[in-house]
């Protein structure tokens, strides 16, 4: 036995679905207040659409009673999953005659299929019609978007998968049409309306296709956008990844673009940065950071895929950071030395982007000689003598970095890269560990823990 249940999506919304918590907060109420009383079956041929008789009121009341606690459960997931991206769309009222317009054309199919297969006298309940609507608006709005399915097979394998939603929904409908032709040809009623969910589902897409048509949106971008203003960039990535792997000739708008670069630059990623940067230029080459971003590719490519220095933000802070003047020391020596460090790392860098090594690391020495506090300097230090193959050094300037404030994830991911280049498996495995405990969404750490095997010492 195979139980296949949705529970969620990768596609964030912008307003609260009020008019789909409503509905689903109508239909538990009316079970739970109805569905366990003794005269429950009245209450069903009272409101339950008979397509022999004509009661205009059930075209509606029928979508609001189930006939079990599992059909009502079965269509409330769909449209808890599905139906607020739909609302998203469409609006809060706009909502609400979608959905309605689905359930009463579903309404309409099994009134005429049941004249033809003599089930006109079988009552029937149920959101199915509708929620199919809601199903096929789902998948013409959002085709590429993503749902996560729970899975359990002979109530012992479980987990978790994504499928895009065309292909998820595209399939339920494909079988609901089969069943429904069959129940057609053996020309008896059944204890399902499927003809319901194929006319339902059938509303809903057409309307939705003209939807589109009239109002388009790339909802990619959109998704990623709001990500982005939430502060989920991991979200957004792993948004974008999907994507990629499906299309990936495809690139974002500059500013989104950009952003997922960034990203993953922050995340210590730096294949992907790289790849993310170089889309960029590749796709908007005239635009306003085409320059900075081609120079910020020139440090990354002299750098992957060897550590990268701490964060610009890290660094600032370090440098803003009031110090201590030695004993004796004048404030005029102090602000010589800042003088002759800020020199010093501004040369560094310059012989950093152009993989002149040794330069580096004679410039970068004498930042944390004039500023011992430095942890841009030391970690500046740390990437060009690993460039260098001086690996004991690039760990002690590394260790430096983090000693004097620097204790980041990527200044210990870049510690664990100059370990394991020194043999150091070990102490490569824990500086990982560190860094994914301060990030936890850090794949870099993950994944070479997982090459690694998890060692400890």
């Amino acid at each position: 036995m195979i139980f296949l249940i949705p529970i969620g999506d990768d596609n964030p919304v912008e307003r609260p679905p009020y008019a789909n918590t409503a509905i689903i907060a109508i239909n538990m109420l009316v079970f739970l207040c109805l569905g366990f009383r003794l005269d429950y079956v009245a209450f069903v041929k009272t409101y339950a659409l008979i397509p022999e008789l004509f009661r205009p009121y059930t075209f509606v009341t029928h979508m609001f009673f189930h006939g079990d606690p599992f059909h009502l459960l079965g269509n409330m997931l769909f449209l808890g999953v599905l139906g607020k991206n739909v609302e998203d769309r469409v609006g809060h009222l706009g909502y609400i005659a979608f959905y309605l317009m689905a359930g009463l054309v579903a309404c309409g199919l099994h009134i005429a299929i049941a004249s033809i297969t003599g089930g006109g006298k079988v009552p029937m309940i149920g959101a199915s019609g509708a929620v199919a609507g809601i199903m096929a608006a789902y998948a013409a709005f959002f085709p590429r978007n993503q749902i996560k399915f729970f899975y359990w097979v002979l109530f012992v394998f479980f987990g978790t998968f994504y499928i895009a939603s065309a292909w998820a929904l595209g399939f339920w409908f494909v079988l609901q049409l089969g069943t429904s032709f069959l129940s057609l040809h053996a020309g008896e009623a059944t204890g399902v309306a499927y003809w319901a969910h194929v006319g339902g589902f059938g509303a809903g897409l057409l309307v939705a296709l003209v939807f589109n048509r009239v109002v388009p949106r790339d909802e990619l971008e959109r998704s990623l956008a709001l990500y982005f203003a939430r502060g989920r960039a991991d979200r957004a990535i792993d948004r974008y990844e999907r994507f990629r792997k499906k299309f990936p000739w495809r690139t974002l708008s500059p500013i989104l673009q950009h952003e997922i670069a960034e990203a993953y630059e922050q995340r210590a990623d730096m294949p992907r940065a790289i790849e993310a940067y170089e889309l960029f230029l590749k796709a908007h080459p005239d635009d306003a950071q085409a320059s900075a971003t081609q120079e910020k590719l020139d440090s990354l490519h002299g750098t992957a895929p060897a550590p990268i220095f701490l964060q610009e933000s890290d660094a600032t802070a370090a440098v803003e950071t009031p110090r201590e003047v030695p004993d004796g020391a004048s404030v005029a020596a102090g602000s010589a030395a800042l003088n002759v460090a800020d020199l010093a790392l501004s040369l560094g860098r310059q012989h950093f982007r152009e993989k002149n090594w040794d330069g580096a690391i004679e410039q970068f020495r004498k930042v944390v000689e004039n500023e011992p506090y430095s942890v841009e300097g030391y970690a500046y230090l740390g990437a060009a003598l690993y460039q260098k193959g001086l690996f004991p050094e690039a760990i002690q300037a590394t260790r430096q970095a983090i000693e004097v404030g620097g204790e980041t994830a990527v200044a210990y991911n870049n510690l664990a890269l100059a370990y394991l280049a020194n043999a150091q498996l070990e102490e490569a495995a824990d500086a990982w560990r560190r860094a994914l405990s301060l990030d936890r969404h850090n794949k870099v750490a993950r994944n070479a823990l997982r090459r690694l095997g998890g060692r400890r010492r």
